[in-house]
């Protein structure tokens, strides 16, 4: 016998048990109900670029959503659309009463003049988070050109640049860095990709050159 029942909401029931081939029921029984809360599923990101002048982006999650700049909560930009005016990365989640999903997977944005580019290229920054040792694969930099990466703090502070070639996978000792998330932004030529990556633990202090 199956005694679950699902899809119930949060509330008090009243639970009555009744015994197979009797006519007599057990006095009504108080219980309180606790929905399991789901999570909402991770949202996707469109751009629409009808107008590449102004890009608008639209979350696949029809209400609840909260867009973010950079890691950064936008304020007021609740709307299932939201218009690209500056630089950066862009994100969205979506909230179901108390529950919250993942950040989507962004979107990063460039404004060179009066045009906004999206970067579709794709790269690997892992392991994230990271300890020490953070791996950076430039798949989808042209071969044989420079990409210039840099790494900033949330508050756009510089704290390491360093060049490496396209399709190259190169390893960064992040290992002095104090726990918190960064961004690697990357260029080459007109293309730029922008990730984030958590430092865990405490930080170390960096090596030394003598001399």
């Amino acid at each position: 016998m199956d005694n679950s029942k699902q899809g119930l909401a949060t509330g008090a029931y009243q639970i009555i048990i009744k015994s197979r081939g009797s006519c007599n029921n057990s006095e009504a029984t108080s219980a309180v109900v606790n929905a399991q809360p789901v999570i909402p599923a991770k949202p996707t990101i469109e751009v629409n670029e009808s107008n590449p002048d102004i890009p608008v982006l639209t979350s696949s999650a029809a209400d609840g959503n909260q867009w973010y700049l950079n890691g950064m909560v936008i304020v007021g930009a609740n709307g299932q659309t939201y218009t690209v005016l500056t630089s950066g990365i862009y994100q969205v989640s979506a909230t179901q009463g108390s529950c919250t999903s993942e950040l989507s997977l962004a979107k990063v944005f460039l404004i060179t003049g009066n045009e906004i580019k999206v970067s579709t290229i794709n790269i690997r920054v892992y392991p994230n988070p990271v300890e020490s040792m953070l791996t950076i694969g430039l798949e989808g930099f042209a071969p044989d050109y420079t990409v210039k990466i840099a790494v900033t703090d949330m508050n756009g502070r510089e704290i390491m640049k360093l060049n490496s070639m396209g399709e190259e996978e190169i390893q960064v000792n992040v290992s002095y860095f104090s726990t918190g998330l960064y961004l690697i932004w990357m260029t080459q030529h007109d293309k730029v990709r922008t990730l984030r990556f958590v430092k865990n633990r405490i930080h170390k202090l960096p090596p030394c050159w003598f001399s």
